[in-house]
């Protein structure tokens, strides 16, 4: 479940809680020796125990931890730091707390950075359950992953993170969905632009015949009129051929007539 799916506590906040829990890894030794002073100032305050006590305490076993208000829970510390009220009033971690165990900071020696690295995981948890439910879509698929690699680091120390893992892997899903589309986007780009291309040569091509059909259209214009022009002198040249042949018949007349008369 993400921060943004969690119900709400009455007067906690997630930004309270994420603000109150401030722990970075540059920071996680600072806390640390906060951790250790509490626990130096505890022990001078604290009156010595009695052996009833003592045998109650070694009853609990090697593996549980006894806490200031006497919880018994399987971690490799004390929880002695004034943060843990504020932290286990998240419904956040109430949810998640049943299945922690920190058993991997067994490694580390010193008691006090166990806590203060177990307070670092919480704190992680819970900004990245936050950054999460504030993912945009424009946001690259190496943020998603980058998250899917921090829950799988916090898993290790028993934190609830499969409600989130789960959303990731959706989004990362919907991430590579919207990958294909604009892989499908690009190849009809690219079909476009070699449509675009073939239309700008036929283009070219109707270029070059709307100018040969002008040039065409000129030709036919003047040859038009040239046609018109020689109908005309063949209309005078018929007129004068037919003035001629009247002149012919004429004397071809004139010459019947004077060879018809006697010679006397």
């Amino acid at each position: 479940m993400l921060l943004t799916d969690m119900p709400g506590q009455e007067g906690i906040s997630s930004h309270t809680i994420i603000n109150d829990l401030r722990v970075t890894t540059g920071n996680i030794n600072q806390c640390a020796t906060n951790i250790q002073e509490e626990n130096s100032d505890a022990a001078l305050s604290t009156p010595p125990t009695n052996a009833h006590e003592n045998i109650a305490n070694e009853e609990i076993g090697a593996g549980a931890i006894v806490d200031k208000n006497n919880n018994s829970q399987s971690w490799p510390f004390v929880k002695c730091s004034s943060l843990w009220p504020t932290i286990e009033s998240s419904p956040i971690f109430q949810k998640t707390a049943r299945t922690l165990h920190f058993s991997s900071l067994d490694k580390e020696d010193n008691e006090e950075f166990r806590e203060g690295l177990a307070i670092g995981y919480t704190v992680t948890f819970v900004t990245t359950l936050e950054r999460i439910s504030k993912l945009r879509f424009s946001d690259p698929i190496s943020i998603i992953e980058r998250y899917l690699g921090t829950l799988a680091e916090l898993e290790k120390h028993g934190f609830d993170v499969e409600p989130a893992r789960i959303r990731l892997n959706e989004l990362l899903s919907k991430k590579a969905k919207e990958s294909h589309l604009q892989d499908k986007l690009k190849e009809l780009d690219c079909k476009i632009a070699q449509c675009d291309l073939e239309k700008k040569q036929l283009e070219d091509v109707q270029s070059e015949i709307d100018a040969k059909l002008r040039e065409l259209q000129h030709e036919h214009q003047a040859n038009a009129l040239k046609k018109e022009l020689k109908d005309q002198e063949i209309a005078t040249l018929e007129s004068k051929k037919e003035l001629i042949n009247e002149q012919i018949r004429t004397v071809n007349l004139d010459f019947q007539r004077s060879a018809s008369v006697p010679p006397l």
